[in-house]
């Protein structure tokens, strides 16, 4: 539970995708995949920023 409670403070002011897999304990590679395919199902562009 403390995690996403920590997981919701941060994304307040954005997370980047290393922070991501850190909270997740995904590979690194995992996260930028799932990245890719949210943006491929058609989620905002805007939501992420290089």
């Amino acid at each position: 539970m403390e995690k996403t409670k920590d997981l919701a403070i941060c994304r307040n002011g954005g997370m980047t995708s290393l922070e991501i897999a850190e909270v997740t304990g995904k590979a690194h590679r995992g996260v930028m995949r799932d990245i890719r395919n949210l943006l491929e199902q058609g989620v905002s562009q805007h939501n992420f920023v290089l």
